[in-house]
């Protein structure tokens, strides 16, 4: 196992040689680790937990997490061994420890598999990033666009009067500048973040969980109340395994976030606390997800859908 033994930190000089310059501590790790769990998956679970039924996608949820929980300790593990490995010296024995020396899932995978298994661990996780930020961009620039279509534009791509009555909130314009507005502010907001080490950006990290945790209780509450004071046309739906495909994949892909822990776990003071860290972060994007994928579902069921999650 792993040692948690204090040595596992690293001391002054290896501090600075790694140049670790604003180092912050496992609170702050947890929040930053929350904020890459809960990304856009998170959307595509109501209709998943419909699809599915609330007993059937609520257990896929359970056991997608205990695995997304062990793998995280594994990468973990394997990243303590890599240390071991590429600083032993002579017939010294290796020290398993993680240090603040970033390591890599592609290095994990040269060291103990090879040129080829770093291959392909670079092919998976360019297409992954690629899919995650085509998604990001869509939900974005749908969202955006919807705004701009119903208050700001109209048909015709012209500004709309103050006496003009707006759209009902599912009405598409035909205008198609409205989405390339949204996906070029997406670009502007995301592209400067994205060359910012990320412990320039441990306050606004903090502060985006904060908004998380606000906007999901927000929702939560919005969505009880609606349930509670709407009739419902249908019962609720417990096991349908023809929903299986819809919520699975939905699940694997809202809990997705090992590829990033190299680059969380190396500014984080105390070493002994990243297992614990990374765990509660997991801990707490799951039941967010069962409250939002259990409460939400209940809105296609009502004779007035509820847009906040349909």
């Amino acid at each position: 196992m792993m040692d948690e033994d204090p040595d596992c930190i690293d001391d002054e000089d290896e501090f600075k040689l790694h140049e670790v310059k604003k180092p912050f501590t496992a609170h702050a790790g947890y929040a930053l680790c929350v904020n890459y769990i809960i990304g856009t998956g998170v959307f595509g679970l109501p209709f998943g937990f419909y699809s599915a039924g609330g007993v059937l996608a609520g257990i896929l949820l359970v056991i997608s997490a205990i695995a997304a929980i062990i793998s995280v300790q594994f990468l973990l593990e394997v990243s303590a061994r890599t240390h071991g490995v590429l600083t032993s010296k002579g017939s010294q024995p290796p020290k398993f420890v993680i240090t603040f020396r970033k390591y890599e899932i592609a290095t994990m995978c040269h060291v103990f598999g090879g040129d080829f298994a770093r291959n392909v661990c670079r092919l998976v996780v360019c297409l992954s990033s690629y899919g995650v930020m085509w998604a990001y961009t869509s939900v974005f620039s749908s969202s955006v666009s919807t705004l701009l279509d119903k208050y700001l534009l109209d048909s015709n791509c012209r500004l709309r009067s103050s006496t003009t009555e707006t759209s009902s909130l599912l009405h598409e314009t035909n205008c198609p500048y409205s989405r390339n507005l949204s996906v070029f502010i997406f670009g502007i907001i995301v592209t400067p973040l994205t060359l910012i080490d990320v412990t320039d950006q441990i306050y606004l990290q903090a502060f985006l969980t904060l908004y998380r945790f606000s906007t999901f209780l927000l929702m939560l509450w919005t969505v009880l109340f609606g349930i509670f004071h709407t009739k419902r046309e249908e019962a609720y739906p417990l096991v349908n395994w023809t929903g299986f495909s819809a919520v699975f994949s939905t699940i694997v892909v809202s809990l997705n976030f090992h590829q990033n822990v190299p680059s969380i776990i190396q500014p984080v003071t105390d070493k002994t606390k990243l297992k614990q860290m990374a765990t509660w972060a997991l801990l707490t994007s799951v039941c967010f997800y069962f409250l939002i994928g259990i409460s939400c579902s209940f809105s296609f069921l009502l004779k007035q859908s509820l847009s906040v999650c349909a």
